[in-house]
């Protein structure tokens, strides 16, 4: 699950992220940052290598994107050189500030000439943060005009912010020459012969302190590497075996597992608690995205998203019920920032978070905990009712004046009787009366249930178009309709507002061509006066990911195939032939926003809140998942042909599930509800030597025995039956799984 791409074809390289740090890279690994959430401040801002071998620079060939790491290989006069960064990755549980502030950049030096060569190695270090052009996320101007107090012994450089105690460590596995060149920079000279057809390998380290008292020498830094390796690697698998998909398309597959990739990165533990940030680095926490996060991560590490949830609990929550929409999580007492929006987004969101977390994780302390949260949230949405709809009564623009997710928009005003909002608002209350209703509060239930008819009633009755099923896109405070054709007409379908002929009529207008594109939905239609791909963060006419996503649910019911195609159109822009065209494209990251009409990347490489979305899509979509009190209910959607779909390991009500649709049955060793027929018995997991993957279920009936490849096979394989190995012949297509018959005689 790898990416190589040659240099040429890149426009930057990973964001890597652990629970303490996060680092930016260019094409060639170069670092343009490496941030703390400890103290939400950068600690490097750029460490660039260069090569020469008898004083000819190599030539950069190839890039590799892994998990934790990224890696470059260069190559001239003989001698190819290859350079490694990479940052260890710990579980929540089990983490270490001081490991994971440790970044390791390994170089490896191969002579296959047949002379000895004049090798060099410089290191520029750059220690307050730089404005990269490759991120779209730039440094707070007074973090680039920090200055330090710099020292080098040999083997090591020690720099301190001048004015506290917070040190850079960098460390060297060989002496060289270290030049301070001002009180911002240093710059390193390494020089030795190779011999013909010798290897050498040479380390730099850097470590982070922010309390200015970590002791660290270059032998037990470095000597700590191999170990830490191992627990990364270890960690890593855990993390990344869990909510394992299977399907006919290698697209989601990869998908699906860069999703988990990038879920984690993003996780940090801020002064303040866990949380993620919607535009990393920095410590700004926005409740919307928190809410969609979490939503994604419960299927990943619910563990993380339970206190991601306790975060917002703590933290965004307003005195009258309302939430917040951002706050600083590098504060000891955060500060609520609502752009003085009496309503938006955020409150609904979020109790729709606090009712998955509790059906996901099957806590029934948190159960308990969420009712009275999400009744608080849900009173304060009945108060904002006015003639019968929640009502935003802001008069400014931009983020003061647009009560919905697209919050960002010059001179726009998106206020008064919202439907976005109304219908998100609908599906709160109905998600507060089902909480309540799970641990025995029928009146609770009952009042949230009949608020939520009432809204629904009233969304139909005044938002609706004469005559139509869509949908206005509000009614303004002078009561001005306005039926702008946008993306936003997903949310009543996507939330159930109507019947099933109203719904599948805005599903059909969704996906016309002036909304849905090779790439995914547009944030408002082509054919709208007011479509301009390029304007406000193209959210009047960009292609956003996220919003894909939300039109493959809407039209899930009507037309299930939509859903792997979603997941296709999102996710293929991650991996082109040629990333540097599509803009800000960075293999195996999702990108946050494109362009509506050459579909290029405009905003940041990595998008923190999609890699969950995506992974929620799958599970929630295509695979069907719905958990209702403790009830686990699968019902794929697959297109015409696929005859098959597979999770592994997937986290729901305090287990792990395993489930195999083959050719219209369900295998799983849970209890399972489905419209199709289910079988349950115990999945055991194989892997041949060649690669192939063989799953072995058993219940009372009997065994089956599947085999999959996701590069293809033909050949034969050893199946595990009845403790002996016996061969089978096999030919496997790409991405293919068989049914195979084998005698257990």
């Amino acid at each position: 699950m790898i990416y190589r791409y040659p240099v040429e074809k890149l426009h930057a390289g990973s964001n890597l992220g652990n629970l303490f740090t996060f680092v930016q890279l260019d094409a060639e690994s170069n670092i343009h940052g490496i941030w703390s959430s400890v103290d939400n401040r950068f600690y490097l801002g750029r460490l660039s290598t260069q090569f020469s071998s008898d004083s000819r620079a190599p030539k950069p060939v190839e890039t590799i994107f892994a998990e934790c790491e990224q890696s470059t290989h260069f190559e001239g006069s003989g001698v190819r050189f290859a350079k490694k960064i990479w940052l260890p990755y710990s579980s929540l549980s089990n983490s270490s500030v001081k490991e994971l502030q440790s970044i390791f950049i390994e170089i490896e030096i191969n002579n296959l000439s047949d002379s000895q060569k004049t090798i060099g190695i410089s290191a520029e270090f750059n220690f307050p943060p730089v404005a990269s052009s490759l991120f779209t996320k730039k440094p707070p101007l007074e973090e680039t005009k920090r200055k330090f107090k710099i020292d080098h012994t040999a083997g090591s450089i020690y720099a301190k912010d001048a004015g506290s105690q917070k040190t850079t460590r960098v460390l060297f596995s060989d002496d060289g020459e270290v030049s301070v060149v001002d009180d911002k920079s240093v710059r390193a000279e390494f020089k030795f012969l190779l011999s013909r057809n010798e290897t050498r390998k040479f380390n730099i380290g850097v470590a982070l302190d922010p309390a200015g008292k970590r002791e660290i020498n270059a032998k037990n830094f470095f000597g700590q590497s191999a170990s830490l390796k191992e627990s990364t690697a270890s960690a890593l698998h855990d993390m990344l075996s869990r909510s394992e998909f299977l399907t006919p398309s290698g697209t989601i597959n990869r998908g699906i597992y860069w999703a988990k990739v990038n879920t984690l990165r993003v996780q940090h533990k801020f002064r303040s608690g866990f949380a993620f940030t919607n535009d990393p680095p920095q410590d700004i926490v926005v409740v919307r995205d928190l809410a969609w996060y979490a939503m994604g991560c419960d299927f990943l590490s619910p563990e993380f998203s339970g206190r991601l949830i306790e975060f917002g609990e703590q933290f965004c929550f307003h005195p009258e019920g309302k939430l917040t929409e951002y706050i600083h999580a590098d504060e000891d007492k955060p500060v609520l920032h609502d752009y003085d929006l009496n309503i938006n987004d955020d409150t609904p969101l979020f109790i729709l978070a606090l009712e998955h977390h509790a059906e996901v994780s099957g806590d029934a302390n948190f159960r308990l905990k969420a009712v009275g949260l999400a009744a608080h949230a849900a009173d304060y949405i009945i108060s904002q009712l006015n003639d019968g709809l929640v009502y935003c009564d802001a008069h400014g623009v931009n983020v003061w004046g647009i009560a919905s997710w697209r919050n960002i928009i010059d001179d726009y005003n998106l206020t008064g009787f919202v439907t976005e909002i109304n219908a998100e608002c609908c599906a709160a209350l109905r998600s507060a009366a089902r909480l309540a209703k799970s641990v025995g509060s029928s009146s609770l239930s009952e009042r949230y249930q009949s608020e939520a008819k009432k809204l629904e009633s009233n969304i139909l009755k005044k938002l609706r178009k004469d005559g139509s099923s869509l949908f206005y896109l509000n009614i303004d405070q002078e009561g001005k309709l306005h039926d702008d054709l946008t993306g936003d007409l997903v949310f009543p379908a996507m939330f159930e507002i109507g019947n099933e002929t109203s719904n599948r009529s805005v599903v059909e207008r969704l996906f016309q061509a002036d909304l849905w594109t090779d790439y995914g939905a547009r944030t408002v239609a082509k054919s709208d006066p007011s479509y301009n791909p390029e304007s406000g963060m193209n959210l009047m006419g960009g292609v956003w990911p996220n919003l894909t996503a939300w039109f493959a649910m809407a039209a899930r019911p009507f037309y299930p195939e939509r859903v792997a195609e979603a997941m296709e159109r999102i996710y293929k822009i991650s991996e082109p032939e040629s990333p540097v065209k599509f803009g800000n494209v960075i293999p195996g990251e999702f990108p946050e926003r494109l362009h509506g009409d050459n579909f290029k990347s405009m905003g940041m490489g990595m998008s923190p809140w999609m890699p969950p979305s995506f992974l929620w899509l799958g599970i929630e979509g295509l695979l069907g998942l719905e958990i209702v009190d403790g009830e686990v209910t699968i019902d794929p959607a697959l297109p015409d042909g696929w005859k098959f779909l597979c999770v592994f390991d997937l986290p729901v009500i305090g287990r792990r599930l395993d489930a195999i649709y083959f050719d219209g049955m369900i295998f799983t060793n849970l209890e399972v509800r489905s419209r199709l027929p289910v079988r349950v018995g115990s999945i055991k997991h194989f892997e041949d030597s060649a690669g192939v993957r063989v799953f072995q279920f058993a219940d009372k009936l009997g065994k089956k025995i599947f085999a999959f490849s996701s590069t293809g096979f033909e050949g034969n394989i050893s199946i595990p039956v009845n403790a002996h190995l016996k061969g089978v012949d096999l030919e496997l297509r790409q991405n293919e799984m068989k049914e195979i018959s084998v005698s257990e005689e």
